[in-house]
């Protein structure tokens, strides 16, 4: 069955992206070198003219109990009508409506970001418990993945894609930093997903070769604001995972498994409905969000080990006292630390 293919952005006569019903393509009448992740033509290739990311579908994680990614993705190309040697492909679970693209220029350097992402069940801090162990190519990858494709109009060496590799990557981090996307296997803000996928192409054609993708270049500038951009906007699309979405305390707390049930669970003497609109004004109160979100700040710097345990608790004890009017305790652990919060949130938000 021919798929319909839909034009929705241009970035020169030369590059096009499609979107069909479940993928974006990126069609390139000049050959392009680049650095992809995918299972075919991974790694570093001379010549790509295509490359797709793709949702993959229901019946699609049954297809792959019986082949290999690698023959998957080979019989997606072929349906798009593209040739398998000079294309590539990412995969995904986010959803094709919610992508977005980014284009940067500064002189006659241009950059685009094609983003497409999900963190909302899938996000993973970099030395987190794994989920699986691979042997013999047998395991089973967790859904939710943000997938960057980037297109640069210079020419760059094999070891220059690796370092605006880095660059993409360090940017993808960043945004997930910044908006506090909390890891979904640890109680830690997340560097990543557990299957981001990266493509980076350059122009072969083009007369400006360029050798440094790195941060202090205006290339790398360019490669981190175009990808920060387009992750961020990606990510509300997809998840809502956003600015927005950070500004309560119920947000700032879940990555602690804390959630508005642990709070009612503890009260006394208070109706649900009653709770549920005291706490209603007390969650998106910027003050609160500020005084928690520094009491869990100095943990995080306790389980890095920029802190000691008893600062940590010493100096958090002193700023739950200072918002919520309670009483000291001796508090010697994170746990504690914690609970000691929960109370103290409990005794503010009624008696307001």
């Amino acid at each position: 069955m021919k798929q319909i293919k839909e034009l929705i952005y241009k970035i020169d006569e030369n590059k096009k992206v499609y979107k069909t019903e479940n993928s974006l393509v990126v069609q390139l009448e000049n050959s392009h070198n680049g650095i992809s992740t995918s299972w075919h033509n991974g790694g570093y290739q001379s010549e790509f003219y295509n490359v797709i990311n793709q949702t993959l579908a229901e019946d699609d994680f049954e297809k792959l109990i019986n082949i290999s990614y690698e023959d998957f993705i080979k019989r997606e190309i072929q349906k798009h009508n593209l040739d398998v040697n000079t294309s590539t492909m990412l995969i995904t679970t986010a959803c094709m409506d919610n992508y977005s693209i980014v284009t940067k220029k500064y002189e006659d350097l241009e950059v685009t970001a094609i983003v497409t992402a999900g963190a909302d069940k899938n996000a993973v801090q970099a030395g987190d418990p794994s989920t699986f162990y691979e042997k013999n190519n047998n395991y089973k990858l967790t859904s939710g993945t943000i997938n960057i494709i980037i297109l640069i109009n210079a020419k760059l060496s094999p070891g220059t894609l690796q370092v605006a590799g880095i660059t993409t990557t360090e940017a993808k981090t960043k945004v997930l930093r910044d908006l506090k996307i909390q890891s979904n296997f640890s109680k830690g803000l997340a560097t990543g997903t557990g299957t981001d996928g990266i493509c980076i192409l350059s122009d072969n054609t083009s007369e400006n070769k360029l050798e440094n993708a790195g941060k202090h270049s205006k290339l790398g500038e360019l490669i981190a604001k175009t990808t920060i951009e387009a992750t961020i906007k990606a990510l509300s699309n997809e998840t809502n995972q956003s600015i927005e979405y950070q500004k309560t305390v119920l947000s700032r707390l879940e990555r602690f498994n804390i959630t508005f049930d642990t709070f009612y669970k503890k009260t006394k003497d208070i109706t649900l409905l009653e709770f549920s609109e005291k706490f209603y004004y007390f969650n998106k109160d910027p003050v609160n969000i500020s005084w928690i979100s520094s009491v869990l700040n100095l943990i995080d710097e306790s389980n890095t080990k920029l802190m000691d345990i008893k600062t940590v608790c010493k100096v958090s004890q002193d700023i739950i006292q200072l918002y919520c009017n309670k009483n000291s305790l001796k508090i010697e652990t994170i746990d504690e630390l914690l609970e000691y919060l929960i109370i103290s949130i409990i005794k503010k938000v009624i008696e307001n």
